[in-house]
């Protein structure tokens, strides 16, 4: 799907141009303190103050929205966002006076918003996009005003690739342990959401019998369960159970993470604390054997527990493709930029095989399960194929499954 004509007419010209002069920013900033404060209108890089505003947001279901729809027009984080409406109404572009944007119909719907944010960008004089993740797979588009900046020694006019630098994370997790975790984060939500299908719902709040090793849901519906740990109301994580527990600190000192494997580590203060409980719970549920996971809220704070297979529901496709989505959500606002790839494929890879597909690779930019038509892995190409396609930025984007012959 296109950009319409009227939006190509208004910037097709302006891109080669586009193109360079983020390439001669983006090597001009390399190396250099970034901070950004939207609600000022202002990005620093190193101390010097630039002229900034957000532009819009990318949200997970592939819709871009404009600062002005979601904002005062009149704040300084609507700038830019307000000079391009202006624009849009003057020419007639439908992408600059929409509110939403929707892009989910681009074969990648990311690196679609990544050309929209550029190609507009050359309608604001000199300057440069930068993107930063702000919750999920969500992205906010910043246009910073910067001076052009020489080409570097090394510079090749006919690369037309279009690079936007992405700020990182914060706080990030070792690369290493994130292998480790992701599929474990993918395949208890798998499991859990199956069981939550039949309890009522993820809130509901089963009552732990400590005895009988059971998590009790009501009306007769109990799960062997054991305890891995404890999040108290200070913030604080600890360490209540093993083995899986002690298999996953092992790792997390293995792989530079050593404050994971505290008895008690606090988390009060970290950016996406509640993000790190998932990976730390889930990871140790899996680590140990367990199938799935649950977490209870008391007074002492959230317990919790590796699900430790009787009792537990059924998977499906259903729930595979919920779990890819939401597990991908947790791992990837904790993995730096760099080792975003191989943490989402090993997450992919292991989300699949729960499931018993025998997992393949088909190009740089997708997955996929094969499985024959009894429900055993496919020996060979298999009968039917479960795609995850990934972005140019190495985020999940969609999943299909069907007939082998519907992808061939």
């Amino acid at each position: 799907m296109p950009f319409s004509e009227e939006l190509r007419a208004l910037t097709t010209g302006g891109m080669p141009e586009t193109v360079l002069r983020f390439r001669r920013l983006n090597a001009a900033l390399a190396g250099r303190a970034l901070r950004r404060d939207p609600e000022a209108g202002a990005f620093w890089v190193d101390g010097d103050r630039r002229t900034a505003s957000v532009l819009g947001t990318l949200a997970e279901d592939h819709t871009f929205q404009w600062t002005w729809a979601a904002r005062d027009p009149g704040d300084p984080v609507c700038l830019h966002a307000g000079r391009l409406r202006a624009l849009g109404e003057r020419h007639g572009v439908p992408e600059l006076t929409a509110p939403l944007v929707d892009l989910g119909a681009f074969a990648d719907p990311r690196a679609a918003a990544d050309v929209l944010a550029a190609r507009v960008s050359g309608l604001l004089g000199s300057g440069l996009v930068i993107k930063y993740p702000h919750g999920g797979r969500a992205l906010t588009y910043y246009f910073v005003e910067m001076p052009e900046a020489p080409p570097p020694p090394d510079e090749d006019p006919a690369d037309e690739r279009l690079d936007i630098i992405e700020l990182g994370v914060p706080a990030p997790l070792p690369g290493a342990l994130m292998e480790i975790a992701a599929p474990a984060v993918a395949r208890t939500l798998d499991t859990g959401h199956a069981l939550a299908a039949e309890v009522g719902g993820w809130r509901t709040v089963p009552v732990w019998e400590p005895a009988a090793g059971v998590l009790d849901f009501g009306n007769g519906r109990t799960v062997t369960a054991v305890e891995v740990g404890l999040v108290r109301p200070d913030g604080v994580w600890e360490w209540t159970g093993r083995p899986g527990a002690e298999r996953f600190r092992a790792a997390a000192r293995e792989h530079g993470a050593a404050e994971l494997a505290a008895d008690r580590v606090d988390l009060s203060g970290h950016p996406r604390g509640a993000h790190v409980v998932e990976v730390l719970s889930r990871a140790a549920a899996h680590l140990g054997g367990a199938s799935g996971h649950w977490a209870v809220p008391g007074d002492g704070g959230v317990r919790h527990f590796a699900l430790t297979g009787d009792g537990l529901a059924e998977i499906g496709l259903s729930t595979l493709d919920r779990a890819l989505d939401r597990a991908a959500d947790i791992v990837q606002q904790l993995t730096a930029y760099p080792d975003r790839r191989p943490v989402m494929r090993e997450m992919v890879r292991g989300a699949l095989a729960l499931h018993g597909f025998g997992v393949w690779q088909d190009g740089p930019d997708m997955l996929f399960g094969s499985v024959d038509e009894l429900g055993g892995a496919g020996m060979g190409i298999g009968t039917h194929r479960y795609n995850v396609t990934f972005s140019r930025d190495a985020t999940i984007i969609r999943t299909e499954f069907g007939p082998m012959t519907d992808f061939l």
